[in-house]
């Protein structure tokens, strides 16, 4: 029963973390002015919205309410 304590709202607050970090990074990619540069932003990207979905994924499969309220 104990063993999920807190893991749903903690992977909520990381998913919130990698969309304000993502949100950085594009800005940054705006500002960029080499292709190195560029790529490196893109892999960072790309990284962090990797996160987002195995914790997304996570939710979906142990989140004890409705998964309406996860899609809303």
């Amino acid at each position: 029963m104990y063993v999920h304590t807190f893991k749903v709202s903690n992977a909520i607050s990381s998913i919130q973390t990698s969309i304000v970090t993502i949100h950085r990074n594009m800005k940054d990619v705006v500002l960029s002015t080499t292709t190195m540069e560029l790529l490196r932003l893109f892999e960072r990207i790309q990284l962090e919205e990797s996160q987002v979905y195995l914790n997304f994924k996570w939710i979906y499969k142990n989140h004890l309410g409705k998964k309406e309220d996860i899609n809303a």
